[in-house]
């Protein structure tokens, strides 16, 4: 753009000065020199007001092109930010249904936990048939939930990685309980059965209300169960 006046520039000096001249020599060799002053006074004055003209121009030219990119980048980035705002929101719902689930089977496992003692404590106490059989089918419907449990703590980990307080959690509390599942057996006196069934669910409890932290501080809000 500078250079593009200061060509314009030198052309008007160029042309005024071959105008100037011209109109010297004529005037000088001819009777009729007011015609042709006036003449070459209208040439220069047209020529002047061409490059002013073209100048005033270019400059609006220039200006409205810098509006325009302007109002182009403003519009990219209110587009970039919907998108991230719509991607943000569809992570967040499917986060959602992933904690939702878990909440559920922890729950799940923390409902049948208690039923689960009860029923290994009372068949350590008088082993029949019946009593051993309630207990093995409740400790299948732990093990069979805390698989599910299983399953949503990878899900959340492919979204927030493995060291993530929600998939660490979960990862603590299948362990806890899956152990306790196969390790608490009516063969066991039942007062150790007491005290270790009680250790498990208060450090179940413990983890849930981790997880249930860890879950509100990373998207606002609790999970609730499915």
């Amino acid at each position: 753009m500078q250079m593009r006046d200061g060509g314009e520039t030198a052309l008007v000096a160029v042309g005024t000065c071959v105008v100037g001249a011209g109109t010297a020599v004529g005037a000088g060799q001819t009777s009729n020199a007011g015609p042709i002053l006036a003449f070459v006074g209208a040439i220069t004055v047209a020529l002047i007001t061409w490059y002013a003209t073209d100048k005033r121009q270019s400059k609006a030219l220039e200006a409205e092109r810098e509006r325009l990119q302007d109002r182009l980048l403003d519009e990219r980035r209110r587009h970039d930010d919907t998108l991230r705002h719509e991607e943000r929101h569809q992570f967040i719902e499917e986060f959602r249904r992933v904690l939702d689930g878990a909440t559920t089977a922890i729950g799940d496992v923390n409902e049948i936990w208690w039923d689960l003692r009860t029923e290994t404590i009372r068949a350590a106490e008088d082993s029949t048939p019946e009593t051993r059989e309630k207990v093995s089918a409740l400790r299948a419907q732990v093990i069979s939930k805390l698989r599910v449990l299983w399953v949503g703590r990878y899900r959340l980990m492919l979204r927030v990685g493995a060291t993530h307080a929600l998939a660490a959690t979960m990862q603590e509390y299948h362990e806890l309980l899956m152990n306790g599942a196969r390790e608490l057996q009516p063969t066991r006196p039942v007062d150790e059965l007491r005290t270790e069934f009680t250790r498990v669910a208060k450090k179940a409890r413990e983890m849930t209300e981790r997880f249930q932290a860890a879950a509100v501080k990373e998207i606002g809000i609790p999970p609730r169960p499915s």
